[in-house]
């Protein structure tokens, strides 16, 4: 028995391109259909729709409609990534005894009103998803020519209909895949999820039912989970060989310098930003040729004007060309961080750096390094040494906030790194570097900690505070916090500012509850735990300047 794998993209997205890797990854033959053909199947990402992937298999797969020895496998390909091979893939489908299998999920889309004519199951996922079908290539044809369908009409409720009319379903020995043993669907099914590893490769247990699929499709509203899922499956991180992908599809540097892509350097300078000549020291050190550099310069921060100048006047004509950006122009940071794309995009760069001024360059060759990467986006990863703070997250929430990954402690701790843990830059934390850190830690462990300890029984506060952060919102710029939980065990937020006099507005609101804290006295400070319970706001300041400082402690 042969195997076909199937998709439909008319796009060679990324996502496309993660799902090619893992079909050669296990040497799967794979059938595209439709590529570079205009899409008018709607956007089923919001809506119904996907009648024009029926509609382009029927004109691919009439050569194929007669060979019973071939198993042809369905899935879409955006969002899906194999992680299994042939052998596996055409065991488990034998084990069925059925000529079409459909893979199925928790809810029922996009027809809630015949939820009662699916038969009921007793063990797995009662609801088909048209993700993932495998069956016998004849069988196949005859399900995807059974009547007509318009483009924008929805290919899963084409299968809906079939498979919940008995006759039909008998006919076709057709049935779902209850328990993911062919094809996970990750909506809805997040929590029974766990990456594991077989061998050399790592791969997605379902450990609600015990299986492991060979496919793993982020329908619905999951495709962050599938890239969390991608960094590992089939190929990506393991335990013993660390990072495999890191350096798949690497650039080569070209040797002529005149062959160098362009660079934007657009550093970002803001008020109390310690060491700025040494940081113009180390732009200028890096080794790439400056006549292939640009340089985008905005400060906010007077007592650096100085120090850009003397800077310049040693390497200006050096560069491809320079803006600056001055505390007299006015311009806000978030501003002026899209002014510096606008401008890269104006002047044709091929890659932008973007750099804060309290992040040191430690290794000169780092450009030649990011750009060997080969990406659309990278950074380093900056952190605070011994503690959990750093700059990545690697997931966001429902509403689009950061949020802590599964893995983020692991990759923080440089626990999951690919051969080496090159440091390329540091990051400059102030309160450091005035040391204050030892007694602000002694007035959070003599003074808040014993309200935490009376407030919350049983729990014993290590004070290990991440940072200590000055916030400051104005009505013109940052005048609110969206919701979103702390990266802390609890937090402390100490007003800096009289309400009323200085500033108007402002507080804290935590959404569960619908309590909002106001008005805090200066030198008052609000207490709260920052994860899972207290889901907060930043609320709106309408005058004047609120300041506020912020210690998130105990991550």
């Amino acid at each position: 028995t042969e195997l076909l794998v199937v998709t439909v993209a008319t796009d060679e997205t990324d996502g496309f391109k993660r799902f090619k890797h893992s079909l050669d990854y296990f040497n799967l033959t794979v059938l595209v259909v439709g590529m570079h053909e205009e899409w008018t199947g709607g956007d089923i990402r919001v809506s119904v729709g996907g009648g024009q992937k029926i509609n382009l298999l029927k004109k691919s797969l009439e050569n194929y409609k007669d060979n019973q020895n071939l198993v042809l496998f369905f899935t879409d390909s955006y969002d899906v990534i194999f992680t299994a091979g042939k052998d596996e893939i055409l065991s488990k489908f034998k084990e069925f005894n059925a000529n079409l299998i459909f893979s199925a999920e928790t809810t029922i889309w996009p027809d809630a009103t015949l939820k009662d004519l699916y038969p009921e199951v007793t063990v797995g996922k009662r609801f088909l998803c048209s993700g993932g079908i495998i069956g016998y290539a004849p069988t196949f044809w005859k399900t995807i020519n059974m009547w007509d369908i318009e483009d924008k009409e929805d290919d899963q409720l084409y299968y809906t209909k079939i498979y919940l009319n008995t006759t039909l379903r008998a006919q076709l020995n057709a049935t779902l895949d209850h328990t993911s043993k062919l094809v996970q669907n990750i909506n809805f099914a997040k929590s029974e999820l766990e990456v594991v590893q077989e061998e050399t490769i790592s791969r997605i247990q379902n450990t609600k039912y015990h299986t492991y699929p060979a496919v793993i499709h982020g329908n619905g509203p999951t495709k962050m989970e599938l890239n969390y899922i991608g960094n590992y499956v089939p190929d990506g991180w393991h335990s013993e060989f660390g990072c495999r992908k890191c350096d798949f599809d690497s650039l080569q540097i070209p040797q002529e310098e005149e062959n160098f892509p362009t660079v934007q350097i657009a550093i970002f300078i803001e008020p109390g930003s310690p060491f700025i000549a040494e940081f113009f020291t180390r732009i200028a050190n890096l080794d790439y040729p400056k006549s292939k550099m640009t340089l985008f310069i905005h400060t906010n921060n007077e007592m650096s004007e100085r120090l850009i100048s003397q800077f310049l006047l040693r390497h200006r004509t050096k560069y491809n060309g320079v803006q600056v950006i001055s505390p007299h122009d006015g311009v806000h940071e978030a501003t002026a961080r899209n002014m510096a794309l606008d401008h890269c995009v104006l002047n044709n760069c091929g890659y932008q750096l973007s750099i804060d001024s309290n992040v040191q360059i430690t290794n000169t060759s780092l450009l030649k390094m990011l750009i060997a990467k080969n990406k659309q986006i990278v950074g380093p990863l900056l952190k605070i040494n011994g503690k959990l703070w750093s700059n990545f997250w690697g997931a966001l929430n429902v509403d689009g906030y950061y949020a802590r990954s599964a893995d983020y402690i692991s990759i923080v701790n440089s626990e999951r790194t690919k051969d080496t843990n090159d440091k390329s830059m540091i990051h400059i934390t102030l309160l450091k570097h005035i040391n204050y850190e030892k007694e602000w830690l002694h007035m959070l462990s003599t003074y808040p900690t014993k309200i935490i300890q009376k407030v919350y029984p049983g729990y014993y506060t290590k004070v290990m505070y991440i940072v200590l952060l000055p916030f400051a919102n104005v009505p013109s710029e940052q005048s609110f916090l969206r919701p979103h939980h702390d990266s802390s065990t609890w937090t402390m937020n100490v007003a800096l500012n009289t309400f009323g006099e200085d500033y108007e507005g402002g507080g804290c609101r935590f959404l569960r509850y619908n309590c909002a804290v106001t008005k805090i006295p200066k030198g008052y400070a609000v207490v709260h735990p920052g994860r899972l319970t207290h889901y907060h706001e930043g609320l709106e300041t309408t005058k004047g300047t609120r300041y506020i400082s912020v210690s998130f402690v105990d991550p």
